[in-house]
């Protein structure tokens, strides 16, 4: 009987053993599972910070580029100001009597008839002939 309670024993030492190894075997494997998580984990913050790092720049040249814009909208808006005097000035010289007399003269010595002038300069052909009249052109 003793006998049989050392064969048990001994038996149930191997499952025990056994079991161990079977323990360990799988912990190395959790373990290899738990490295190569931390190593993923790991790229993927690298992949994260180097994504914010693009992103930071991105803005950063978005920002220039908003200034860029508000300079170039104010160049602008210079520009057009200055045109816009540019025009009244020109308006105000196209429109005087001197300016218009020098044109119809122009256009008669070119060889236009009176009819002609004045329909080209949104006037009357007696106003034409009285300006080619008043300048001896006639």
């Amino acid at each position: 009987m003793l006998q049989w309670a050392f064969i048990l024993l001994s038996c149930l030492e191997v499952v025990l053993l056994t079991l161990v190894i079977v323990f360990f075997q799988r912990l190395k494997r959790s373990e290899s599972v738990l490295n190569t998580l931390q190593d993923k984990q790991q790229n993927l913050l690298n992949k994260l910070d180097f994504n914010s790092r693009i992103e930071e720049q991105l803005m950063e040249t978005f920002r220039e580029r908003q200034n860029e814009l508000i300079r170039l909208a104010d160049d602008i808006e210079r520009k057009s100001d200055e045109l816009r005097s540019l025009i009244k000035q020109a308006d105000s010289i196209s429109h005087s009597p001197r300016t218009k007399r020098q044109a119809v003269i122009n256009a008669y010595r070119r060889g236009m008839s009176a009819r002609q002038i004045a329909k080209a300069m949104n006037l009357s052909v007696d106003e034409v002939e009285l300006m080619l009249m008043e300048t001896g052109s006639r």
